[in-house]
């Protein structure tokens, strides 16, 4: 037997109309329903989640559901974090419209993508430590590790975690006794503790520019903080 609204008195209707990239479009019987729906979605992210998968959403998209996010007026819907290889020129040019701070490395070791969904969200990019007195033949470096911080954050929920994570068991798995990074000493460092990286010692930062020598500083110069994970078995 065919379920009743209880705001139009007709046959319940609650479905999904359609689904693209992370937006979507529900059809519902009348406006009662629609606002009970709508309350829902802003009120309780995972039962939201529940309910577009009891509407088709993950069978449709083939993507795991993480949460249905409140972007006002509209909701997205925030898939599970996936990391995997990347091409070069991909995660180069991701950095270039992306980090507002340095630009790509001119190479690398290897690399990841992190998507939420259809949308590349951040990349990792590692390779020889810059620092020429650190042994590259032990050590490799996260020279780059950016995010898309036009997107919600909620869609960047997780990523640089998930991009250091499996930045360590690659280098691991080539052999590399040690992986280190930087960030500067203002940026916040909750996700290298949240991978399991230790800081590890600071630079004083300065600057290309000397009395009689003016250059450019391509990269920022205040104080840096560098991290550092053992990948010994």
């Amino acid at each position: 037997m065919s379920e009743i609204c209880p705001w139009c008195c007709g046959q319940a209707v609650q479905e999904l109309h359609e689904a693209w990239g992370h937006e979507f479009q529900i059809d519902t019987c009348c406006e009662g329903r629609h606002a009970f729906v709508v309350n829902l979605l802003q009120e309780d992210p995972k039962a939201a989640a529940e309910l577009m998968r009891d509407m088709g959403a993950e069978d449709l998209l083939g993507q795991r559901l993480r949460n249905v996010i409140s972007t006002e007026p509209s909701f997205l819907l925030d898939f599970r974090i996936s990391v995997g290889p990347i091409k070069f020129s991909a995660a180069k040019q991701f950095v270039l419209d992306h980090h507002h701070h340095c630009r790509p490395p001119a190479g690398w070791r290897f690399g990841f993508g992190c998507w939420n969904g259809p949308s590349l969200v951040g990349v990792a990019m590692i390779g020889r430590p810059v620092a020429r007195m650190i042994d590259a033949n032990q050590v490799v470096e996260v020279n780059r590790l950016c995010l898309d911080r036009t997107m919600p954050a909620a869609l960047r929920f997780n990523a640089s975690s998930k991009l250091l994570s499996a930045a360590a068991k690659e280098a691991k798995a080539r052999g590399f006794q040690r992986i280190i990074t930087y960030t500067l000493d203002s940026e916040n460092g909750a996700s290298m503790r949240a991978s399991g990286w230790v800081e590890d010692g600071r630079s004083r930062g300065g600057s290309w520019t000397r009395a009689g020598r003016d250059r450019p500083n391509p990269k920022p110069t205040e104080a840096k903080v560098r991290w550092a994970r053992e990948l010994r078995s």
